[in-house]
């Protein structure tokens, strides 16, 4: 047998180190058909951390979905009224009426229904100038809807006798009809 003497470093070589580690081995419980039943469920469900981060995942993109839906139909309804009121800020003695769901705008060149012939000089100007501010801003949204601006001169042609006309393209249909004492009345709607 060595001695430790035998493994003590010497000038030319060192010693060696042994070391013996003690294992100790586990042994595994057999497999019983409850302990198999609980991993198989375990594995089979997810946990609770899953499952909440999918409801929240699902959660999130049903309230995006959910919002981009509204905001399309808030985009769509104020387009027409969007164009309307840049009319209206061009064209300041316009005659604009705007329905509360924004589904439609009437511009009417004698909204007081009004002989502006009977009326105080003063008042006729001002009636004048908005008819020549309506007939403008008619103009402008037939050109800003997607009009072609023959539906202008078509509009400056009706009679009374022709009753109400319509005109429409893919999103807007656009309405009117004259009368002598009440002038050209326009209904701008989406579809």
């Amino acid at each position: 047998m060595l001695s430790d003497r035998d493994f003590q470093k010497t000038e030319n070589y060192p010693a060696p180190v042994l070391e013996i580690k003690n294992h100790e081995i586990e042994k595994e419980q057999p497999d019983t058909i409850e302990t198999s039943k609980q991993r198989f469920e375990e594995e089979k469900q997810p946990s609770r951390k899953k499952r909440r981060g999918r409801v929240i995942i699902i959660s999130i993109a049903a309230l995006a979905l959910i919002s981009l839906i509204v905001g399309l139909i808030v985009l769509k309804q104020t387009e027409l009224y969007r164009i309307g009121v840049k009319m209206q800020q061009q064209y300041k003695f316009a005659v604009l009426t705007v329905a509360d769901d924004n589904s439609y705008i009437i511009l009417d060149t004698n909204s007081n229904d009004k002989d502006i012939e009977n009326e105080p000089y003063y008042l006729a100007q001002v009636y004048r100038k908005e008819a020549q501010d309506t007939l403008d801003g008619i103009r402008f949204m037939n050109e800003k809807l997607g009009f072609s601006s023959a539906l202008y001169e078509k509009m400056m042609q009706t009679t009374s006798l022709m009753g109400r006309q319509t005109e429409e393209n893919r999103r807007y249909r656009i309405s009117w009809t004259y009368h002598p004492d009440k002038g050209l009345e326009v209904m701008y709607e989406r579809k």
